[in-house]
């Protein structure tokens, strides 16, 4: 499997890690990626599945941040596996989230 198609996979799994965490905020919010930061470890020749997970602070505390300052940061850190649960790919994606004025 190409490496941008793994790559895009992760970036996949990620976005849905933040609607599925802030729904709430999904029509209302303008994300930005920032950096990201990517590491192939193996070859991939299977399906691939994802886990996602955001860094460092809690949901609650974060929507209490960006209901307060309007804004947010945070990281999330995607792992890949193939279906023998072997990791094949890890990425970290920082993001920077600002609350609509107008919502």
């Amino acid at each position: 499997m190409h490496a941008a198609v793994i790559y895009s996979f992760a970036e996949l799994s990620n976005g849905f890690c933040l609607n599925f965490n802030f729904p709430q905020y999904a029509e209302n919010t303008v994300p930005l990626l920032r950096k990201s930061s990517a590491k192939y470890r193996k070859v991939v020749t299977t399906d691939i599945y994802s886990r996602a997970e955001i860094l460092n602070e809690s949901v609650e505390i974060l929507c209490e941040r960006l209901e307060r300052k309007g804004k947010i940061q945070l990281q999330i850190e995607v792992k890949l596996y193939d279906q023998e649960e072997d990791e094949v790919f890890r990425g970290l994606f920082d993001w920077f989230v600002t609350l609509n004025k107008d919502r």
